[in-house]
């Protein structure tokens, strides 16, 4: 299936698509308007309540902002956005206020207070966006998020059962709850709450919040007719929304003159408050738009969706409203009736502005439980999507700081919420990864050679002592926790009695994309088993700023750690061994894990006096050694020519047309080839006892790469001309040589399978 372009394209139009895209945007304005009046209950908690009406305004007139205005900056122009659940942090903003200023100067200490926390956080959205963070709040842990959302919808339930109570969900208050009375009040609203929320969640439809709404209303004032009570009684005792008086709804800008009656000492108290809002609004507005994402199967860029957000809070908040996110449910349904375009926001907004204007009468008359019914529904979508869904998915250990944040955010508070948040988040990081391995392959020498091509002789020395070599590949971020597991790698290769000891160690840090200070403190250990136990400690692949933290734990390059130690025995364990090591354990640095390799190879058979003899031997007493004893060597060198050269010459250069097949007989040569760009890229290292050229030489071919000597060398040269004459003069040399160069590219390629096994383990 192919992604779709995060730019929407506006489908044509026709009478039957404009149908259903009023159909679509009038249903959405009203989930939106519905909704919006829910919350608006919540930012005048309590004493406050008397004051909703300013609530409602407001809130309808922020979502008329992001419902208009969202579609046009968004990367998908059916998405429908609003006044959302974070907004109960507003309420707790007025509770701070209340316990510090007097009556007079609540109300316009809020309105001051609602219209800088959505210009700080329409500010911040706007950063985020501009630069293009809005991926970082992807490395959240998704723990911290549920906790921190889920929180917020059970701030959302306990506004719920206030707002139709009248009285603060505390358990001093849980007496009063369960009186006849009360339980009238509540029980209606959280039955049709929860009947609202399966219909959400398992027979999704259009209507299901409008139809719940009107049979709500509709089931109170039949009650009340058949009671018989009055409007005044039921808005005195609590089931009707009061304190509209002949005030109306809250107007836009209205916090301008109340700026001379604002408390300034009480404003600053709210700056955990306001920092919790923008953040907790953050985490929504980016959940809320991966979850539309993934369900209308379009891309969506999350830097315009901030800036779209952040764009529209801004406004709303030079109005002085409040903060708001994007609809799933109506998003969702513009995608699946296929009216995905601007029009179904601008209908939705004009239906929140129709609510504006006529609010104010209709208000007067909506039970509270109505609005309970709402906040209900919104509260418990929450703590079933991020507390009891998250239990399916997540590990134990996650599902934990899930309920550690809830509980610190519901208990203690909203900034120390945050701060435990972070704090576990960080742990629960540090914990899991420790569990990745950074080893991504070990190896012996045996199984990893350096691409130097060897005579067979120092091959089967290779082959018999590359055991002593042991070479790990690490991967992903090394810090302490995970760089300690190599430590106890490394002790357990030093411990097993069953290998001979150690003498080199190489780690390649090809993979590694980071590294940090307490990762050191593991290298300084590495050192330290070097010293005792008298092997070498090679870094390949380590950058320069890598390797400055490791200096700075006093690690020097290409040094000796220790002095020479005794090494061998019983007591080898224990670094009191009862020989002599003629080795020093040194630390050096290359650039490639090639080189290194190399090194190590060398120094191995220069400390067993294989390299120099090697070096010493003359091409025929070399082949003699692998050639057939019936097949006469001295024969067949008086096919080749001996040359010479001195270092950094050519005996071989990329793409020339060339029969040659050259022997070293002493010496050593990098077979390397020139890239796009001009970089040289080092293949081979060839020394004593191997030749170079069979490619070219058998398929007749230009040549693949250069070869260039190292070092004064000196090659015997078989040309095609005198191959042609030795099989026609000498078959049996001939054939000799054959096998000899297929016994040497038979072997080149069991290297090959050897090393391809070991990765696939």
């Amino acid at each position: 299936m192919a992604v779709s372009s995060a730019v929407s394209v506006q489908p044509k139009p026709s009478p039957a698509r404009l149908g259903r895209t009023i159909e679509v945007g009038v249903v959405s304005g009203l989930w939106v308007t519905l909704n919006t009046i829910a919350l608006a209950a919540l930012i005048f908690p309590g004493p406050l309540a008397d004051r909703v009406n300013i609530g409602i305004g407001l809130a309808l007139f922020s979502s008329a902002v992001f419902a208009a205005l969202v579609p046009f900056i968004s990367s998908y122009a059916g998405m429908v956005a609003g006044v959302a659940a974070p907004v109960a942090i507003v309420g707790l903003m007025g509770a701070v206020i209340m316990e510090r200023s007097p009556h007079e100067v609540v109300v316009p200490t809020l309105l001051v207070a609602l219209a800088i926390a959505s210009l700080l956080t329409g500010a911040f959205f706007l950063v985020l966006g501009y630069f293009r963070w809005g991926r970082i709040a992807r490395y959240i842990p998704f723990p911290v998020v549920g906790g921190f959302l889920g929180a917020v919808g059970w701030l959302v339930v306990l506004g719920a059962f206030s707002t139709m109570t009248g009285l603060p969900l505390t358990p001093a208050n849980l007496p009063l709850y369960f009186e006849p009375w009360t339980i009238l009040k509540w029980a209606p609203g959280l039955t049709f709450g929860l009947i609202l929320t399966y219909l959400h969640r398992r027979h999704f439809n259009l209507y299901n919040l409008p139809a719940v709404v009107v049979v709500g209303i509709t089931a109170f004032w039949m009650a009340v007719e058949l009671a018989g009570a009055e409007v005044g009684v039921l808005r005195a005792q609590g089931w009707l929304f009061g304190g509209f008086g002949d005030e109306g709804l809250g107007l836009p800008f209205g916090y301008l003159k109340a700026l001379p009656l604002v408390d300034w000492k009480a404003l600053l108290a709210l700056v955990p408050l306001t920092a919790s809002l923008m953040t907790v609004s953050l985490i929504n507005t980016l959940i809320t738009s991966n979850a539309i994402e993934l369900s209308i199967r379009k891309d969506i860029n999350l830097n315009r969706e901030l800036r779209a957000i952040g764009t529209a809070t801004l406004l709303s908040g030079l109005g002085g409203g409040l903060t708001g996110a994007p609809y799933m449910g109506p998003s969702r349904l513009t995608q699946r009736f296929g009216v995905g375009t601007r029009a179904v926001g601008i209908v939705a907004a004009l239906v929140c502005v129709a609510g504006f204007l006529v609010g104010g009468d209709l208000a007067r008359y909506l039970p509270t439980s109505v609005a309970g019914v709402l906040l209900i529904f919104v509260g418990t979508d929450q703590l079933l999507n991020f507390l009891v869904a998250a239990y399916d998915k997540m590990t134990r250990s996650e599902y934990a700081v899930v309920l550690i944040v809830f509980a610190a955010v519901v208990f203690v508070g909203f900034i120390e919420g945050i701060v435990i948040g972070v704090v576990a988040g960080v742990i629960l990081f540090a914990v899991n990864y420790s569990r990745v391995s950074i080893v991504y392959s070990e190896m012996t020498g045996v199984e990893q050679r350096s691409n130097v091509d060897r005579s067979e002789a120092l091959r089967q020395v290779l082959r018999d002592q590359g055991v002593r070599l042991q070479l790990f590949e690490l991967q992903g971020f090394l810090f302490f926790g995970t760089a300690y597991r190599l430590v106890y790698r490394l002790r357990d290769r030093i411990n097993d009695r069953s290998k001979p000891p150690l003498r080199y160690v190489v780690l390649d840090f090809r993979r590694v994309n980071g590294l940090d200070s307490s990762a050191a403190v593991s290298f300084t250990k590495l050192c330290q088993y070097a010293q005792m136990f008298g092997f070498d400690l090679c870094f390949a692949h380590l950058p320069d700023d890598y390797f400055e933290l490791i200096r700075r734990e006093g690690i020097a390059e290409e040094r000796r750690i220790g002095p020479p130690v005794l090494r061998g025995g019983a007591d080898r364990r224990a670094g009191r061994p009862d020989t002599a090591s003629p080795y020093g354990a040194r630390l050096r640095r290359f650039a490639d894990i090639d080189h290194a390799l190399e090194w190590c190879e060398n120094d191995l058979l220069f400390g067993e006096n294989r390299l120099r003899s090697e070096v010493d031997d003359p091409l025929q007493a070399q082949l003699a050694r692998q050639f057939p004893d019936m097949v006469d060597v001295a024969k067949f060198m008086t096919y080749v020519q001996a040359v010479r050269y001195g270092a950094g010459e050519e005996l071989i250069r990329q793409s020339d047309e060339s029969r040659d097949l050259y022997f070293i007989e002493s010496g050593e040569v990098t077979v390397e080839i020139r890239v796009d760009g001009g970089e040289i890229l080092r293949l081979r290292v060839m020394g004593a006892g191997t030749c170079v050229g069979e490619v070219a030489f058998y398929l007749g071919r230009r040549r693949s790469a250069s070869v260039v000597t190292t070092a004064p060398t000196t090659a015997y040269r078989l040309t095609g001309a005198a191959l042609d004459d030795m099989q026609a003069s000498d078959p049996a040399v001939a054939a000799a040589f054959h096998e000899f160069m297929a016994r040497q590219l038979a072997k080149r390629l069991s290297d090959t399978d050897r090393l391809l096994e070991v990765y696939a383990h």
